[in-house]
Parts: C-alpha cells; structure tokens; sequence
C-alpha cells in the first residue's frame, strides 16, 4: 500500500525535497543552496531556475530509487505565498517535476505555497497541530509577516511595507564577506558568542 508523501519546494534561494510517512516521520530530507557569487547579494530569477533544474535530478534519484514505489502524495510549493497574484518563476521547476512524477506514479498532486510550507515545518515537534488557529511570524528573504492561521482562515495581520528582515541578514552578511544567503552565518556567528 503507498502511503509515503514526497514534498518538493524550489525557492528562491534552495532546492528541496522531502519524504515523510503517514505518521510525519521525515525518511528523507535533501537540500542544496543555489550558487550566488561571492559579493553579490541574490540571483536573477531565470538563473535560480536554471540551478534548480540542474539540483532536482540529483536530489531526487537516490529519493526516488529508495521510496518511489511507495508514493501516495506528491506536494509541491506552487508560489510564495497562498494569495492571489503571489508568484515567482524558480517554483516552476518543482511544479513541472512533481507533475511529471505525479503521472508517472499515480500518487496525488497536492499544491501548496512555500510560505505554508514554513508555517506547517514550524508547527512540528511541538503543541501546535496544523489546523489550530495562530499568529506565525514568517521572517524570510523576501518577507516579514505577520499570519493568522487556523484551518478555515489564512491571512495577513502584520508585517514591513520596506526592508524584510531576511534582507537585513543578507546585505550585512554580505558586507561582512558571507556568502549569500547570509542567514545560517549569521545564525552560527551568533550563537558563537560568549559575554
């Protein structure tokens, strides 16, 4: 019986893919950051695409040799975030892959947004169940927002109209001279210190 889900996020910044069992165990989890010039501070959409199409074959054989067979469900970040109008070219790559996989296998194509999927990656390993109304602090790259979430209800309550807080990191990482995206170095800088 198929009851394996394989997750599949291409963002702006990182190839992902993921399979979980019914019970949300996480079996496999493969990531690779997209390639960003030392000293520069993003990609032009049409080459973060380029790099996902050159990750997602690598990322998915070994995924697919050990659990495709087994495949129910095959979600897929679609856009940014679930309202209308949110879009961006680099989730083309993933959506044309779990397409393709879907066909192939059978399994279910679920879409979903990237922002959804941070706030569902969140809610694991602690109290909150998914469907349990919240306000999430989403803090990326390209956003800071406030969400309320519950499981009729998906809207934003709060956040910057200018700077995020993701673009914050980056450009001082980068003036530092980290790689971009500068986030992970800043977090170990961070949690590097000692008074």
């Amino acid at each position: 019986m198929n009851r394996l889900s394989l997750g599949i996020d291409t963002s702006n910044y990182t190839t992902s893919v993921a399979v979980t069992d019914r019970d949300g165990n996480i079996l496999a989890d493969e990531r690779r950051l997209l390639k960003v010039k030392q000293g520069e501070k993003g990609l032009r959409q049409s080459d973060a695409l380029y790099q996902h199409w050159q990750n997602l074959p690598d990322l998915l054989e070994g995924v697919l040799k050990a659990y495709g067979k087994d495949l129910a469900v095959i979600a897929v970040s679609t856009r940014p975030r679930p309202v209308e109008g949110s879009y961006m070219p680099v989730f083309n790559a993933g959506i044309a892959a779990a397409r393709i996989l879907a066909a192939q296998t059978g399994a279910v194509l679920l879409e979903t947004s990237h922002q959804e999927g941070h706030i569902e990656a969140a809610s694991r390993g602690n109290a909150v169940a998914p469907a349990d109304p919240i306000i999430c602090a989403h803090l990326s790259g390209g956003t800071l927002e406030l969400v309320y979430s519950s499981e009729t209800e998906y809207k934003v309550v709060g956040g910057t109209k200018d700077i995020s807080y993701g673009q914050i990191l980056d450009r001082t990482g980068v003036d530092a001279g980290y790689e971009f995206p500068a986030g992970k170095s800043i977090d170990r800088l961070a949690c590097s210190f000692s008074p």
